[in-house]
């Protein structure tokens, strides 16, 4: 079953980036958000360039976000007990 995933998620979600760098860690909000593909499921956010989070992500080459509802779009909602 193929979803349709050509619609941007700005502004249905915002998404929580984490980023880490050594010994300095920073999370923000970031509204900027879309999908950019379903097989590799990847997901890109926008991060103004004088952001702290943008610095650790720029050094360690690596970010983490919670993408609770693009992972229920592609295979269904979640349930919690």
């Amino acid at each position: 079953m193929t979803k349709d995933i050509n619609h941007q998620g700005y502004p249905k979600i915002v998404t929580i980036v984490g980023a880490k760098y050594k010994d300095k860690t920073n999370f923000m909000t970031a509204a900027w958000s879309t999908y950019l593909s379903h097989n590799p499921l990847l997901f890109g956010v926008s991060i103004a360039s004088q952001r702290f989070t943008h610095d650790l992500i720029e050094n360690s080459k690596e970010f983490n976000g919670n993408i609770q509802m693009l992972v229920e779009i592609f295979y269904g909602e979640i349930q919690y007990s």
